[in-house]
């Protein structure tokens, strides 16, 4: 409460949460009664949270109907996932299928059943699962109706043997998805003869609770084959063959890209991911998502990798939310601020795909970078202009990172400020973009002041594309050290010793 935590949650008691711990607003009134805790503090925390119930639809006024609007809901729905929809890959103009391609080979338990979201608090009922063998028929392609019916009997009698959870525990501890069915490698050397390109779609449950970081990251021994069995035989015919990552975080992808001619990432898109995917692959919309994160080549290129998941402490185990086993446990992280493409990029290791990549059908350029002004005064517009310099329509994200100077706080070479999506281009139109700054941008965390503070020196500004394709630079001057905000050091972590003898880190 003192440190400005106007809401608990998951909420109720702490006997909710963990069996044989203290109520939670038993404590909060004794803290009260005691005076440890000021009545002016609880009335800052009641005063803020009420502020945002005020502004809720409910408080306004709003009308529910009990009838949403679904056909209007699944457009917003498939605008939104095609859009975030990344191209890795795109050897020899692949993509988008060329108007000869009528019959798909469509490979891949994700291809007939599509994993449109996360589980925990990622989870949400859809209204159609859409997956992409349904968006490919109703779109005038044709696929293999016995391939189909292998499929879905094989989900099928999976469903049996490894029938679904309650609901609850689906939600935090979801049934493994089925693994990837193995095919005749005589039925995909037919397929490669009578069809005209190969889909093949991997699949990853993704969501909180658990990491399964090193289980997803790796290829399993029957994807590894069917790739391998698909793209030998499409090649020998001299067909291409495309990859569809159905996935909601990082896989390796360098050990078997060479033998894909097109990757596309849609992560978990939703209720219309299959059309979403159809989208993009007929070039009805040109990709324009960009990476979040960064692909690496390995796991040993993670950082975090070797410090993760630290040292577990099992025999203190207890009951917890959800009727979970919390184990305690105490992680060092090492990296520091270098996570992501802070790392990679300081350190100049190369990874598969940089943070902030993505391919297009067009091509675009940026050109004329202007900087607000030569010193700092507490904002900073950048500005620049985007063309269109290919043959089709299409959006580019223009992306601002910042190298800092290094006087007395650890930098990374740069980071990510600033972003824009151009609005949809025709070939030859251009578009001018800003960006701003602001004072925070510029700032990095100092424990000993506990303050964040911008420190003076010269200020690198980068635009680019993706982390690793910066096109245009400029700079501008701080000229003294500013704090520009201050922070309450209420939380520090504290390590204390468990009455067994065992460390926790709380």
């Amino acid at each position: 409460m003192i440190a400005g935590n106007d809401l608990l949650t998951p909420g109720g008691s702490s006997e909710t949460l963990t069996p044989g711990k203290r109520n939670q607003e038993e404590m909060i009134l004794e803290a009260v009664k005691a005076g440890k805790l000021p009545e002016s503090t609880l009335d800052r925390n009641v005063t803020r949270y009420l502020k945002a119930v005020l502004k809720s639809p409910t408080m306004r006024g709003y009308q529910r109907s009990g009838k949403p609007d679904l056909q209007r809901d699944a457009q917003v729905a498939r605008a939104a996932a095609t859009d975030g929809i990344i191209l890795l890959k795109n050897e020899g103009g692949t993509l988008p299928l060329h108007k000869e391609i009528d019959r798909i080979a469509l490979f891949g338990n994700a291809s007939y059943r599509l994993i449109t979201g996360g589980t925990g608090s990622g989870f949400v009922w859809v209204a159609n699962q859409n997956p992409i063998a349904e968006a490919l028929a109703s779109t005038g392609y044709r696929i293999d109706e016995r391939l189909k019916a292998t499929y879905h009997g094989y989900l099928t009698d999976y469903d049996r043997d490894y029938p679904r959870k309650d609901h609850v525990s689906e939600l935090f501890n979801p049934t493994p998805p089925a693994p990837e069915m193995a095919v005749d490698p005589e039925l995909i050397k037919d397929h490669a003869e009578k069809f005209d390109i190969a889909i093949v779609t991997l699949g990853r449950v993704s969501g909180e609770n658990l990491d399964r970081e090193r289980d997803d990251f790796s290829l399993t021994r029957q994807e590894r084959t069917l790739i391998e069995a698909v793209s030998d035989a499409f090649h020998a015919n001299g067909k291409k063959v495309i990859v569809v990552l159905n996935i909601g975080g990082m896989i390796n992808i360098a050990s078997w890209r060479d033998k894909a001619d097109a990757i596309v990432l849609p992560w978990l898109p939703g209720q219309e991911g299959g059309n979403a995917v159809v989208d993009i692959l007929t070039g009805r919309v040109t990709p324009s998502g960009k990476l979040a994160t960064t692909y690496p080549l390995s796991l040993e290129q993670v950082p975090a990798d070797d410090n993760f998941p630290g040292t577990l402490y099992p025999e203190l185990a207890e009951p917890g939310f959800m009727t979970y086993k919390y184990i305690p446990g105490e992680v060092t992280y090492e990296e520091g601020i270098f996570s992501g493409y802070r790392y990679h990029d300081t350190f100049n290791k190369v990874p598969a795909y940089p943070f902030g990549y993505g391919l297009s059908y067009t091509r675009f350029a940026l050109s004329d970078l202007q900087v607000s002004a030569p010193e700092f005064a507490g904002v900073m517009d950048v500005s620049v202009t985007v063309t269109n310099t290919g043959e089709r329509h299409g959006k580019e994200v223009v992306q601002l990172y910042l190298g800092a100077p290094a006087n007395k706080l650890e930098k990374p070479r740069k980071e990510l400020k600033a972003f824009s999506k151009t609005r949809q281009l025709a070939p030859g139109d251009s578009q001018r973009v800003t960006l701003t700054l602001q004072g925070m941008d510029l700032a990095s965390f100092d424990p000993g002041q506990s303050a964040w503070v911008a420190e003076a020196g010269r200020y690198l500004v980068q635009l680019g594309t993706d982390v690793s394709n910066i096109v245009l630079t400029g700079s501008f001057t701080l000229d003294r050290d500013r704090i520009i905000e201050t922070t309450n050091p209420v939380l520090v972590p504290v390590r204390q010793i468990n009455e067994i003898g065992s460390r926790q880190a709380h």
